[in-house]
């Protein structure tokens, strides 16, 4: 293992020291998440496994310290130029290059960003533009949102329920977007019922009941339940963002309560089948 791939590695698992975590650490670790992962996904995955890292050695992520957004983004839109212009290169070959030339300056950002701006408050939460000069990147679309949060929540779960919303804009995200309003609104239990019936009357048009499966749907339900008693939000975004193995890995999670295959057991469709591994 090379000395790149063992800090990654101690990056991940959250056993790398506190002092490691440099600039050149945060560089490295973003050439990887982006050499790994489309942008959207890296962006998620990163901020996600930042946030874990810093409570692991004892740092909060708070409005002083911690994780920073626009600083975070900022670094990964680097990375992401240096990998999309070095195609045939390998994750080593990248991140040398990368942090051995101009763009890995500690003081990049603040040619783009007036000190006051990328220090305050409002960036640490959340994407700033640059004020001082444009970011010469052509990926910053990629970061656009999935098109279902063009929408209130208000407005996502009424035209769900009249059959009125773009079934293009209904992804798993947005499926688990809809658990997370029925549970808020009605609870888990009334929550899963409203939903199973929603679901159903949506896609019947569609002549798609057959895809349909109630144990995946009710599991789903209780998932995302399960995460939102680990975080206070108010927001589908911060929630989704906080635990983006919902969205990413969403099988795995299923496969520690169930040791079948819940989408292809003909029991699981029709009915609630309880897990026979872990309960939710």
């Amino acid at each position: 293992m090379s000395d790149l791939e063992d800090l990654l590695a101690k990056f991940n698992s959250c056993s790398l020291p506190k002092e490691k975590w440099t600039h050149e650490a945060h560089l490295i670790v973003a050439v990887w998440f982006c050499k790994t992962y489309e942008l959207p996904k890296a962006l998620n995955l990163l901020r996600y496994q930042i946030k874990t890292y810093n409570i692991s050695v004892g740092t909060p992520n708070s409005d002083t310290q911690g994780y920073h957004e626009t600083l975070t983004r900022f670094w990964l839109l680097i990375a992401a130029n240096f990998v999309i212009n070095n195609p045939g290169k390998s994750f080593e070959e990248t991140a040398e290059a990368c942090f051995s030339s101009n763009w890995a300056s500690r003081s990049l950002a603040l040619n783009y960003y007036s000190h006051e701006v990328l220090f305050s408050l409002k960036a640490r939460k959340e994407w700033i533009e640059s004020d001082l000069q444009k970011i010469p990147q052509d990926n910053e679309t990629a970061f656009l949102l999935e098109k279902h949060h063009s929408l209130s929540d208000e407005e996502f779960a009424q035209q769900f329920s009249e059959k009125t919303l773009n079934p293009e804009i209904f992804t798993h995200e947005a499926h688990l977007r809809l658990a997370w309003i029925m549970i808020k609104s009605h609870g888990l239990n009334l929550g899963s019922e409203m939903i199973c019936h929603q679901i159903l009357a949506f896609i019947k048009p569609f002549g798609a009941e057959e895809k349909f499966n109630t144990t995946l749907t009710v599991a789903s339900m209780n998932l995302v339940h399960h995460f939102m008693q680990k975080v206070e939000t108010d927001n589908f975004l911060d929630f989704i963002q906080s635990f983006p193995a919902l969205k990413y890995d969403f099988k795995t999670l299923v496969s520690k309560h169930y040791s079948f295959d819940i989408i292809k057991d003909k029991r699981t469709k029709l009915e609630y089948v309880e897990p026979d591994l872990m309960e939710f």
